[in-house]
């Protein structure tokens, strides 16, 4: 395993983890940083990279600034393979040898090119890219390969999909294409520049004018989305998307179910994230447009 600096100038400098003495410090004091960068953004002592278990773990150290792993900012955090750590301005990638590099990184795929990751979850990952004929830049979301043999991850993939595609509001994130090649699916959509959970984490709590409107614009989209008979289950900061312009759009139907599913294939599972799922999808019951309503209460708290 290797963490790759990435300098303004395009050059990299890879610092072979294995032999390295851990925990790999990083910061702007020489002395008391293994990899000392000048940088008046980076704190004496800003972060520091670890191993846990078979994990490789970043810690912030009480930076001013902050530490980012895929854009969002982190106390503690798993960074994995292609993971991309932010140190003020200094970009850092984590690479496996053995793995080698992403091989979706610079890809063209039915007139889209990859460019960067923008952040993993739990299914995939979605990256930066380019509809290249439209110059349009565009997030694109990729079902992880070790879910690809899966049917019935697959079926839902292709469901997010189509139904986020039939779904055409301003509050909501549109979908432009979803392809798959060979065993690689993709959906591509509109690109945002971060969510309402980066900007709590960047700069603490919002002005109450900007909370309005994002209420505001998040409700748009719900009732859209009930008209329609969907529950969503998953309302929360990161998945309240926002635009270069202010705009605000919900994003990540891959929980979202009609209300016919929703009264009986659910039964028994849990979805959603703790923090903000109502109590009867804590217990794995079925959730209605309520559970919706309490999910954005809790982001609104």
């Amino acid at each position: 395993m290797r963490l790759v600096m990435h300098s303004t100038d395009g050059s990299s400098t890879a610092i072979d983890l294995n032999d390295a003495q851990l925990p790999l410090v990083i910061g702007r004091d020489a002395d008391l940083a293994k990899v000392a960068i000048v940088d008046g953004q980076i704190s004496r002592v800003h972060c520091r990279l670890l191993k846990v278990g078979e994990d490789w773990v970043v810690e912030d150290l009480t930076s001013r600034n902050g530490t980012f792993v895929n854009g969002a900012r982190v106390a503690k955090s798993v960074i994995r393979p292609g993971d991309r750590l932010r140190v003020g301005s200094s970009q850092f990638t984590l690479e496996d040898e053995a793995c080698g590099p992403d091989p979706l990184i610079g890809a063209r795929i039915s007139g889209f090119a990859i460019e960067e990751p923008l952040g993993r979850g739990r299914y995939g990952a979605v990256y930066k890219g380019t509809q290249v004929a439209l110059h349009r830049p565009v997030a694109i979301k990729v079902l992880a390969p070790e879910f690809a043999s899966d049917p019935e991850r697959v079926q839902a993939f292709l469901t997010e999909a189509r139904r986020a595609g039939a779904l055409n509001h301003p509050n909501l994130v549109q979908v432009h294409d979803v392809i798959s090649s060979g065993t690689w699916y993709f959906l591509v959509m509109e690109l945002m520049v971060g969510s309402v959970g980066d900007l709590l984490r960047d700069n603490g709590p919002l002005e109450e004018e900007a909370v309005r409107r994002i209420l505001a614009d998040t409700c748009a989209a719900l009732a859209f989305a009930e008209a329609n008979r969907l529950v969503h289950r998953d309302v929360k900061p990161d998945n309240i998307m926002l635009g270069a312009h202010g705009d605000v759009a919900l994003v990540d139907w891959g929980e979202c179910r009609l209300l016919s599913e929703a009264d009986t294939s659910q039964a028994g599972s849990t979805v959603g994230t703790p923090a903000y799922m109502s109590p009867e999808q804590a217990r794995g019951e079925a959730a209605d447009q309520r559970s919706d309503v309490y999910a954005l209460g809790a982001t609104l708290y």
